[in-house]
């Protein structure tokens, strides 16, 4: 079931997973064919310098100091990984293992 879904395999947060995020964040619908993406955590703790970035308050968001400025804010180096599955198609390869209680 997993050969038949789309993946995006983001391997660091770099230019193309700024472009991916901003895409997500300032469009209404989903820009993307992917059942699954796979790459650096854009969250909470990454809201603000995404926001300052979208908002043009690090320079023109088309250009590359602008985005250089916004990785290094990230810390990509630390960013954990984070997997989204997009739809039922994707969702239905997930199985439960095993439930706690924290």
């Amino acid at each position: 079931m997993l050969k038949e879904l789309s993946v995006k395999k983001f391997e660091k947060a770099d230019k193309e997973w700024v472009r991916f995020v901003v895409m997500n964040r300032t469009s209404a619908d989903r820009r993307h064919d992917y059942d699954v993406v796979i790459g650096p955590t854009a969250n909470d703790n990454t809201r603000n310098s995404i926001d300052l970035f979208i908002g043009g308050y690090l320079g023109n968001k088309e250009s590359d100091d602008a985005m250089n400025i916004l990785l290094q804010l990230l810390k990509p180096q630390i960013l954990p990984r984070q997997f989204l599955f997009v739809g039922e198609k994707a969702v239905a390869c997930l199985k439960l293992i095993r439930r706690e209680i924290l």
